[in-house]
């Protein structure tokens, strides 16, 4: 299972003016690693799966059970109309409806570097209008600084993010709050508006709906303290209408027990568990099916989304072995 669909290359043509690196989607590679956009993130992780299966039935391996291959869409945000995971929501209403043959395990092909994840982090992101009066500079007493008031939002979601900072969790860390961007201004006039956006890391041990109506009720708090006015929209919903849920899979559960094992015999990481720094589409699988589903996959996370994406050529073939034998081992040969 992975997603298809990419980030946009923008600063890769500044990144590489010339060279075979020049096209962010040429699929150059070298003897050593594979270049481009989406390269790691995650056609790598894709081209592991299909070649996997390919070499089943190259050496006519006939499996006692069934393997599926979901490749989605839908899953990168950052464009307009796109990020509300289309492809996973299709995949989940077509198990549902008995289309696709419903997963006893299941593999999401995001970059671990070689990696098991089991665990991974909720968001929430959110757009926090400020809502002050616009009057000429001159006059400013007949206005309501929107900027003035989004500094008193500032300082407060700042220190809900220390707050919740105590809260951790083994392979994911602290949660925390991000303000992300700010935008606000414009005329020399006193500022009528000013939009804050933010992100909130949300641990598996947490719900989305407490981490959102906690902020919900910090904005109320300013709003009865201060007079700050503030709408309040949740811009990312995915499996969540505030964002997109964490998950966190039994590190023993057989289907997990069986990928390490075959990990640990296929390549030298050392310990193959960890937890996904990221968020990815395993929830729809793991909340709403109640499936057991990691990320495993070759690729770096820190190169993805950047111009220097790459991937490991001899990590995809690690990975293909490790997706060959555990395909076999957990469903099984026929005689």
């Amino acid at each position: 299972m992975g997603h298809m669909d990419t980030v946009n290359a923008t600063g890769w043509h500044e990144r590489w003016p010339s060279g075979p690196l020049s096209d962010p989607f040429s699929g150059y590679y070298d003897e050593h690693y594979l270049y481009g956009r989406g390269s790691a993130d995650q056609k790598g992780g894709i081209a592991s799966a299909v070649a996997a299966v390919k070499a089943l039935r190259d050496a006519d391996v006939r499996l006692a059970g069934t393997v599926v291959l979901a490749f989605l869409v839908d899953e990168e945000s950052g464009e307009k109309d796109t990020g509300v995971s289309a492809g996973a929501k299709a995949l989940v209403d077509d198990i549902l409806s008995g289309t696709v043959p419903r997963p006893n395990f299941a593999i999401y092909t995001e970059p671990t570097a070689l990696k098991v994840y089991t665990s991974q982090m909720g968001f929430i992101i959110g757009e926090v209008t400020v809502v002050g009066k616009t009057s000429y500079f001159g006059t400013p007493w007949l206005g309501k600084d929107a900027i003035r008031d989004a500094v008193l939002l500032l300082d407060a979601l700042y220190k809900h993010s220390d707050e919740i900072s105590s809260r951790t969790h083994d392979k994911l860390g602290n949660a925390f709050l991000l303000v992300t961007e700010i935008q606000g201004g414009g005329y020399i006039a006193v500022p009528g508006k000013c939009v804050i956006n933010f992100i909130r890391k949300v641990l598996p041990s947490e719900s989305l709906q407490s981490a959102a109506l906690a902020i919900e009720s910090l904005l109320a708090d300013l709003n009865h303290k201060y007079s700050v006015s503030v709408n309040l929209r949740y811009t990312a919903s995915r499996d969540n209408e505030y964002g997109g849920t964490p998950i966190e899979v039994d590190d023993n559960a057989p289907g997990v027990d069986l990928l390490v094992k075959v990990v640990r015999n296929t390549t030298n990481i050392g310990d193959p568990i960890g937890g996904a720094p990221y968020w990815s589409e395993a929830s729809f699988l793991v909340n709403q099916l109640h499936v057991d589903c990691v990320y495993f996959g070759p690729g770096d996370i820190s190169y993805c989304h950047t111009p220097d994406e790459k991937v490991k050529v001899s990590d995809v073939k690690y990975a293909t072995r490790v997706l060959y034998t555990y395909a076999a081992e957990f469903c099984g040969v026929k005689r």
